[in-house]
């Protein structure tokens, strides 16, 4: 449709050349990455064939006569863009064989301390191994197994390290066994003080052992608990030692109750008058409660 006026024209022609140029700059900026997509192709396909590249040292300048004799080169206009580009993915290079280089380090020590822990499983290392002691135990065939052999990626240094850290491992777990295995055996060990002193008081309530008992006196009918022989186990006084403890404490309690019931019986009460007739419930009944309300 024609347009009727002047304004019109002028409007028209206008949005004509902003769309062009939109258009323009759209291909451009198409051509700039379809350059650069060809230009990073190129390296990816020159670069690993050149000898001795070094992505950690080499510059552009030095092998930027070998890449222009690709045609991809010059899609490229400016040095700048060429030199930016390659950078980046020298750069990127770098980091992928770097990633490489550390999985093929890390997939070496999984092996080396494989290696380690089958002669650990089959009881040819211990947390008293030492490196030195390891190597002599081992034939010409393991030494070069490749789980063990110095390599690129394991040097003699690391596998000692990694060996320092597998015995420190072992010896870790050993003193946590150890650990574990003396707090069980003190664990029975009051356990079984703690039955030999029940023992001990059924002696006393059957009155076969009194507060002024003497070990020698009663040593003959106390060895012969079944409580008794683990006790001396443990150590060759424990019985007599645990003995005198019980008799010392009962002998205590004993003369505090004493002081009570003298006091008690000495002291002038209402509620209690000492008869003939008197029963013995009522006697330890009037003495308990009257040692409920005592300081002692």
């Amino acid at each position: 449709e024609a347009c009727a006026t002047v304004g019109e024209r002028k409007q028209a022609l206008a949005e004509y050349q902003t769309k062009k140029a939109n258009e323009l700059r759209t291909m451009q900026r198409q051509e700039r990455i379809r350059a650069k997509e060809a230009f990073q192709k190129m390296l990816s396909d020159l670069i690993p064939n050149i000898k001795k590249f070094d992505p950690a040292v080499q510059r552009f300048s030095d092998i930027r006569d070998s890449l222009s004799k690709d045609d991809r080169f010059h899609a490229v206009e400016s040095d700048e863009m060429r030199e930016e580009l390659f950078v980046e993915f020298v750069e990127e290079l770098r980091k992928r064989e770097k990633r490489k280089r550390q999985e093929k380090i890390r997939s070496a020590k999984e092996a080396f301390m494989g290696f380690l822990k089958n002669h650990e499983e089959e009881g040819k290392l211990t947390f008293a191994t030492t490196w030195g002691s390891l190597q002599s135990s081992l034939s010409n065939e393991e030494k070069s197994e490749k789980a063990f052999a110095v390599s690129e990626f394991m040097s003699d240094s690391d596998r000692q390290l990694y060996f320092a850290d597998f015995v420190i491992a072992l010896q870790t777990e050993e003193d946590e066994k150890r650990r574990r295995i003396h707090d069980a055996r003190r664990r029975a060990e009051k356990a079984q003080r703690q039955a030999f002193r029940r023992s001990l008081k059924q002696l006393a309530r059957d009155s076969k052992v009194h507060p002024s008992s003497r070990w020698r006196s009663v040593e003959q009918e106390v060895s012969g608990l079944p409580t008794y022989a683990p006790v001396k186990e443990q150590e060759e006084d424990a019985p007599r030692r645990i003995f005198e403890e019980f008799v010392d404490d009962w002998s205590d309690v004993y003369r505090r109750e004493r002081a009570f019931l003298n006091r008690f019986l000495h002291t002038p009460r209402r509620d209690f008058v000492m008869t003939k007739d008197i029963t013995l419930d009522r006697f330890r009944q009037t003495i308990m409660d009257a040692a409920a309300h005592s300081s002692d």
